[in-house]
């Protein structure tokens, strides 16, 4: 039930980014909000509610993707993920945490090596552009 739960949603992100009519994301948002509420402790569907909050109600992105990474502390994929997020939602301090984090515990052939590697680039220059002010 679980794995039928997670592969809709990801149908409905697909649907949501291909043709983001306010219709689509209400029905995105509408699912991953039911989804997380019947299983809670999934970081899979914390991540993707969080991604459905981003255009409506982004101050609760950042807990949403705090959640996610609270239930797989240890997991790299969910580490950079929310890390992006967390990222887009201005918190920088939490997604450079994470990034750190998600790097120490990434394999070689990590499947979000190029966002880790994006994250952190974005994050050096947020930096650098600190010093230069």
């Amino acid at each position: 039930m679980l794995a039928e739960t997670i592969h809709e949603a990801h149908t409905l992100l697909h649907r949501a980014v291909a043709s983001p009519s306010e219709g689509e994301q209400a029905e995105f948002l509408s699912f991953t909000q039911a989804a997380t509420q019947r299983f809670p402790k999934d970081p899979e569907l914390r991540l993707m509610h969080a991604t459905a909050l981003m255009s409506v109600r982004p101050d609760e992105v950042a807990w949403q993707a705090a959640t996610a990474v609270s239930l797989a502390v240890d997991d790299p994929g969910y580490l950079t993920r929310a890390a992006r997020l967390l990222l887009y939602c201005g918190e920088i301090k939490a997604a450079e945490a994470y990034v750190e984090r998600a790097s120490e515990l990434a394999p070689p052939d990590f499947l979000f090596a190029d966002e880790l590697a994006d994250l952190n680039l974005r994050l050096s220059g947020l930096h650098a552009d600190e010093e230069f002010r």
